[in-house]
């Protein structure tokens, strides 16, 4: 007998299943669940492709944690097959009340095998739908129709922007009404080291007296970080030496982007500084964040920029003008433009005065819009069918 069938909603048992184990934005969204409905009382473990730092982050809150070495991001056609019957099986033998699958790969898998396995309730949340990235008109045609799939097999969908919501309805899922649901991410304030003891911990030889730009992001071409390195090199002379550009995070577009700032001769000016566990807690190092992405869902890095009342620099994807009003908590530049980034990083070198008054007005609304209480809550209504 399920937890359902007993009338115990506190008792349900849950299955988060996600095919990246790093620890990027949906990994931090689904860490964030796991450990808030384990609190609760439910019975939860969470099922990843990889032993990455979400696995290792589950485990020490004693998150029951489950490896499926077929699950991975990469199009694997022998790979795809086995990580679906490997689901078919696991949902068969867990026999949970509710799945909530994560990206879009386990979104599509997981959606169908739950089906198969008949589990009660399919939750599904689009982090940025994945036909947004840059692709040809074949690979759209695919990943438009994956997703179809995946929101009709859903019993519930979750979207983190009202972009994204618009965009479900845009692809025609025929859903019956109030299948879709948006729930913004929400974040908590972060206890941050001192900026000086910050600085030293990415980049301890830079001098700490300039300007600091940030971003935080897996180093992905769906980032857009080249545009971000080509607009510090567009920078007057005199401006690139009154500053200090640090990317925090780590990925395949290492080589790529070493490559670009040696060729633009930023060594002294641009530094990768890996990936960092505490992240969130480096974030005071920076005077100015900027986030250059091509797609995003919602980015937790601006939530949290914003709660530091960092002023922000961002692209007007996905749900980031939900967060960043233009010219009244940030400025938005359109995607792929280093011309409209090296503007905006000019703008605000020489008008102090606005970053502090953008650091503001975003930190007011990050922290009457984004709570993860507020996400916990509305995500709570969902999983209590």
């Amino acid at each position: 007998m399920s937890n359902k069938d007993t009338g115990d909603t506190a008792a349900k048992k849950i299955l988060y299943v996600i095919t990246k184990s790093n620890f990027g934005g949906a990994q931090r969204y689904v860490y964030d669940l796991a450990t808030a409905m384990d609190q609760a009382g439910m019975d939860v473990a969470v099922m990843m492709g990889g032993d990455g730092a979400l696995k290792e982050k589950l485990e020490q809150k004693h998150i029951r944690t489950v490896t499926i070495p077929s699950l991975a991001r990469d199009i694997s056609a022998g790979k795809d097959i086995r990580a679906f019957f490997d689901l078919i099986s696991l949902f068969r033998e867990e026999r949970p009340d509710i799945i909530h699958l994560n990206s879009s790969k386990a979104g599509i898998l997981g959606a169908l095998a739950g089906r198969i396995a008949r589990v009660p309730l399919i939750i599904f949340t689009a982090h940025g739908w994945a036909f947004n990235e840059k692709r040809s008109a074949l690979q759209r045609a695919i990943i438009i129709t994956a997703s179809w799939l995946t929101l009709c097999l859903s019993h519930r969908v979750i979207t983190v922007s009202e972009y994204d919501y618009a965009r479900a309805k845009e692809i025609g899922i025929g859903c019956k009404k109030g299948k879709l649901k948006t729930i913004h991410n929400g974040v908590e304030a972060v206890v941050s080291i001192e900026k000086e003891e910050a600085r030293n911990s990415l980049c301890s030889k830079k001098d700490s007296g300039k300007l600091w730009i940030g971003t935080i992001a897996e180093l992905h071409k769906n980032k857009g970080l080249v545009y971000a390195i080509e607009a510090i090199a567009k920078l007057p002379q005199e401006l690139r030496e009154q500053l200090t550009y640090c990317i925090i995070g780590e990925g395949e577009e290492r080589s790529t982007l070493e490559e670009l700032i040696k060729k633009r001769g930023l060594e002294n000016t641009v530094f990768l500084a890996g990936y960092k566990d505490s992240a969130a807690s480096l974030i005071s190092a920076f005077d100015l964040f900027l986030l250059p992405s091509e797609k995003e869902g919602l980015p937790y890095v601006l939530l949290e920029a914003g709660l530091a009342g960092i002023p922000v620099i961002s692209t007007n994807v996905g749900g980031i003008p939900e967060i960043v009003e233009d010219m009244k908590t940030g400025i938005v530049v359109h995607p792929r433009n280093p011309d409209e980034i090296k503007t905006a990083i000019t703008y605000l070198m020489t008008q102090k005065e606005k970053m502090e008054q953008f650091g503001q007005s975003l930190r007011e609304k990050v922290q009457k819009e984004f709570s993860t209480k507020k996400m916990l809550e509305k995500t709570r209504k969902i999983y209590d069918y």
